[in-house]
């Protein structure tokens, strides 16, 4: 990998995670020599998702945000009541 590649890697692992605060996520972030770890936790997640759904116009009496276990897997469900 070129001394370029490294410089746009690192560019793009920072704007990922000015978008993640901008979202009120803060990641664990782990970085090394040979590889970048970012880690959410499931409640904080969660939480943005949800306050990101309040500020979009989304009233909070008609959302549910959450994760729900679903075979091997969880998933994240997010229900919006119509009436």
């Amino acid at each position: 990998m070129s001394v370029n590649d490294i410089t746009q890697t690192d560019r793009r692992l920072s704007e990922l995670i000015a978008k993640m605060n901008a979202l009120g996520l803060t990641p664990l972030i782990y970085i090394r020599d040979d590889e970048a770890m970012m880690a959410f936790s499931e409640r904080e997640f969660l939480g943005a998702l949800k306050r990101n759904l309040l500020k979009s116009g989304v009233p909070e009496e008609k959302l549910t945000v959450e994760a729900v276990p679903y075979g091997n897997d969880r998933y994240i469900k997010i229900i919006v009541k119509r009436k």
